[in-house]
């Protein structure tokens, strides 16, 4: 199994992936359509890193990596329309818009500083328990690295209540910084 950088051409297969792995994720809800734009987003953005791990040609995990001056809110202020018409769609159901009132609480807090951060991780179910999220994290690490030529640092949040990613978290290098709204935010120092 091979790890490669990933580019758009990869952004229909990044979002059945993430469909698949994260059903129900703020911007799965938004849908496939959704996830593509977002992708292919995150790809044109300056310092960002989405890498892949391939088993038999099959598109198996993935790691993104952005700036932390780019943000979900950047992209919706480039796709407004876009975005307005998924989110009054996805409004009828009671957990998004928890969500979104969430997203906005902690867009509103001073975030911990970080270069970058990690904003997802997911692995086929098929494949988890292989150590294919720890692989993606050191490389994704390494190739950030091998590019910034700096110290940097990444931050990533997760869910208070999912304290398996938060252990898998800490398991590969990052550290607790905050707590905040239900939400940890942890950070890998270089």
């Amino acid at each position: 199994m091979e790890i490669i950088s990933l580019n758009n051409k990869y952004s229909k297969a990044i979002a059945e992936l993430h469909k698949d792995c994260l059903p129900n994720d703020f911007l799965t809800l938004l849908g496939e359509d959704f996830l593509i734009k977002y992708y292919n987003c995150i790809f044109d953005q300056n310092n960002s890193l989405i890498l892949g791990r391939f088993s038999e040609n099959n598109l198996v995990g993935v790691i993104a990596f952005c700036s932390t001056e780019w943000s979900i809110f950047q992209f919706a202020k480039s796709n407004v329309l876009f975005f307005f018409k998924k989110c009054l769609i996805a409004a009828k159901n009671l957990k998004f818009t928890v969500y979104i009132i969430e997203v906005l609480v902690l867009f509103l807090i001073n975030k911990p500083h970080a270069n970058f951060e990690l904003q997802y991780i997911f692995v086929d179910r098929n494949y988890r328990q292989k150590n294919i999220g720890a692989d993606l994290i050191n490389y994704g690490i390494a190739e950030i690295n091998r590019r910034q030529h700096k110290s940097f640092d990444i931050i990533v949040k997760t869910l208070k209540s999912t304290k398996e990613n938060i252990y898998f978290y800490q398991k590969n290098g990052f550290n607790i910084v905050k707590i905040f709204c239900g939400r940890v935010w942890l950070k890998y120092n270089t």
